[in-house]
């Protein structure tokens, strides 16, 4: 499954009444990194479908969520789990540096294509 755009109403939403697995990339167009790690998120999101959820939330369009997480720099992921804030990473992550990211995160093991 793709990751889904989210905004800032969705995004509170997702903090304050989801109790599943997910993670938000917070990035922009303009930003290199976020695009060089696109690829990688689309994959994980791919490899990951049935334990966790990903989102994407525009930093130029969505401006709120970033800013009462205390977000300086992007790429930056949060991880949620069970209505808690699990991790907030900044900088890119690329191949098995993403796919070991998120297993251990959230203690899962990827599925096979």
């Amino acid at each position: 499954m793709k990751p889904r755009e989210i905004d800032d109403a969705q995004f509170d939403r997702l903090r304050a009444r989801d109790t599943g697995a997910y993670i938000i990339d917070l990035w922009a167009p303009w930003c290199g990194p976020c695009r060089m790690m696109a690829p990688h998120f689309d994959a994980a999101s791919k490899t990951f479908a049935s334990d966790v959820r990903f989102f994407k939330l525009n930093t130029d369009i969505h401006r709120l969520a970033p800013s009462k997480l205390g977000i300086r720099g992007i790429p930056t992921l949060l991880a949620m789990k069970d209505g808690r804030q699990v991790e907030l990473m900044a900088g890119a992550l690329q191949g098995n540096a993403m796919t070991d990211w998120v297993a251990s995160r959230f203690d899962v093991t990827p599925q096979a294509s």
